[in-house]
């Protein structure tokens, strides 16, 4: 016991101290850092599990959303149309296109379909054209088109030369060099009078 409190030796008494503390000091790192690995491994189990809750995708979300109201189609009593010509006189085989300026005038957006377009063409008192002849009416290109209130979109609007009668006798004439008229009809609202040239 007397060498445990008085160490002996060739050495000061003072070397034989610090040796011990350093030894000591290493026991308590030692302990420490075993009851830390005990703990870590016997605590890992207890930590509380976070309720997942699932989350949409965004295709699902889109798709149980309510739909956006479709508009209701427009109406005759809502348009203003203006005709324009593409061109004030078509040489021959040169496409016969014109655009149609539309105008919704009522308080309401309303959905404007190209395909309630309709053509007239005339040339003096001769009835040249009328796309409610027979099966040459053809529908207008696109999708309908949602118009807000006093907002303006554009259609365009085309002749392929051709004569029809209410009749459809085939072999009619082809139309002669010369001045034509068009009114276009969209959804029951009638254009202005459009005048062009056949060349």
């Amino acid at each position: 016991m007397s060498t445990l409190l008085r160490p002996a030796g060739p050495e000061p008494t003072s070397v034989y101290w610090r040796r011990r503390a350093v030894v000591l000091l290493g026991l308590v790192v030692l302990i420490l850092l075993i009851w830390m690995i005990i703990k870590a491994a016997t605590s890992g189990g207890d930590e509380p599990k976070v309720a997942q809750t699932p989350v949409e995708s965004s295709a699902s979300a889109a798709a149980e959303s309510p739909p956006v109201p479709e508009a209701e189609p427009c109406t005759k009593g809502a348009l203003a149309i203006d005709l324009t010509p593409d061109s004030r006189a078509f040489g021959a085989g040169e496409p016969v296109t014109f655009t149609a300026e539309v105008t919704n005038t009522s308080a309401i957006r309303c959905a404007l379909d190209p395909a309630a377009t309709r053509i007239h063409v005339t040339s003096g008192s001769d009835r040249i054209f009328d796309s409610d002849d027979c099966s040459t009416a053809e529908p207008g290109p696109g999708q309908p088109t949602l118009l807000e209130a006093g907002a303006v979109g554009n259609l365009p609007v085309s002749w392929d030369r051709h004569r029809s009668n209410e009749t459809c006798d085939p072999g009619l004439p082809e139309p002669r060099p010369g001045t034509y008229h068009i009114i276009a009809t969209i959804a029951g609202a009638k254009s202005n009078d459009t005048v062009f040239d056949l060349r």
